[in-house]
């Protein structure tokens, strides 16, 4: 079975985690890595079986370019793992993991698992939330984004084992259930 880690990143944080699930998965699965943005045409994912996606949140959900790529991905096994700058476990976090669950995928694929990761808020983002706030923006809604702003984070070795133990989870269970087939 052929595996393929995507991942789209704009300060990093996704990279990291894609990159230190590669390093952790590599020795003991057939999988390659590649930056979402060198793929020119999807007919280049018809060799592998397996699609491990990343990709940065936006209000909510994969980040535009992500989305758009994702919705394209059809009849593949597909986990999904994310970077925000809220806590995972938080109501935000809670909410991406049920938007991830059921609005992304086409359903000619398989979801195997979601995973959600810290990452540090763009420093430009936050600056640009607190100097000019949109004006549709109830005011305690602002604080919350800024104050999640403020306390986000790189992703750290906790998170990429994390990472790395979910997704390895996941592609056992997808082996098996293979073997089982066979």
């Amino acid at each position: 079975m052929r595996n393929l880690i995507i991942y789209s990143s704009k300060t990093g944080n996704t990279k990291k985690v894609a990159y230190g699930m590669y390093e952790g998965l590599k020795d003991k699965y057939d999988i390659d890595i590649k930056d979402m943005a060198s793929i020119k045409d999807i007919s280049e994912l018809d060799e592998y079986d397996t699609l491990l996606v990343g990709f940065w949140v936006d209000r909510g959900t994969a980040n535009s370019v992500a989305k758009k790529f994702i919705q394209k991905i059809k009849n593949k096994n597909v986990g999904l793992f994310c970077t925000l700058g809220a806590n995972p476990d938080s109501k935000h976090g809670n909410d991406v993991t049920r938007n991830l669950n059921t609005k992304l995928l086409d359903k000619s694929n398989k979801l195997i698992e979601v995973g959600l990761y810290n990452g540090l808020v763009d420093i430009a983002l936050l600056n640009k939330l607190k100097e000019k706030p949109p004006l549709f923006l109830p005011k305690f809604i602002l604080k919350k984004m800024i104050d999640a702003g403020e306390n986000s984070r790189e992703p750290n070795e906790q998170d990429i084992q994390n990472a790395v133990e979910k997704f390895d989870k996941a592609l056992q269970k997808l082996s098996s259930s293979d073997k089982v087939l066979a």
